[in-house]
């Protein structure tokens, strides 16, 4: 699969399924491209997970790619009033997607507009801290950070200083690595 047609793929796919931002897609397919491409030059697979073929009626995130960086599953918030959308359902919907493309590991991506992963930030960790809980792993706010992924240049990351909360979210949710992308 080229490049190019995993590219023109990911913007119909997500002005097909966000009808209320397909303005923004249309106006900004190049920059959006561009922040995307920072998790790896070379596409090597993409599918849009939304579409009912792939996933039924399954919970699921907008976009899986693949970059010699790895695996990204891709939920995008553009309208992000509140943390309560992004934080929705989000590593069940990683999961059940990834369970789809029988991966046994993936980089959760959440594309945010600029200047929201402050904001957002507070939020995803406070859902992680209740999550993470129900499986009696215990974090502190404390005891998650924001950092910048070094092999993912422009990309921040959620790191949880915790090898029993990695274990849960890699074990249970499939995840790696929560990512935070802004477009």
């Amino acid at each position: 699969m080229s490049s190019e047609y995993c590219k023109s793929l990911v913007i119909d796919c997500l002005k097909k399924f966000d009808k209320d931002h397909e303005s923004f897609y249309n106006q900004n397919s190049s920059h959006l491209l561009t922040s995307i491409g920072r998790l790896g030059a070379e596409w090597r697979r993409c599918i849009c997970t939304e579409e009912r073929r792939f996933a039924g009626v399954d919970p699921r995130v907008d976009l899986y790619l693949q970059t010699e960086n790895g695996h990204f599953l891709i939920e995008t918030k553009l309208c992000v009033t509140s943390a309560g959308s992004v934080k929705k359902n989000l590593l069940a919907k990683a999961k059940a997607t990834a369970e789809k493309l029988e991966l046994q590991l993936v980089n959760l991506v959440l594309l945010l507009p600029r200047g929201a992963s402050h904001r957002i930030y507070d939020k995803l960790v406070h859902y992680l801290m209740y999550l993470l809980s129900e499986y009696g792993v215990e974090i502190r706010v404390t005891g998650v950070e924001k950092v910048s992924v070094l092999d993912l240049q422009g990309v921040l990351g959620i790191r949880i200083n915790s090898k029993r909360a990695e274990e849960v979210l890699q074990k249970i949710y499939r995840v790696g690595r929560i990512l935070l992308l802004e477009v």
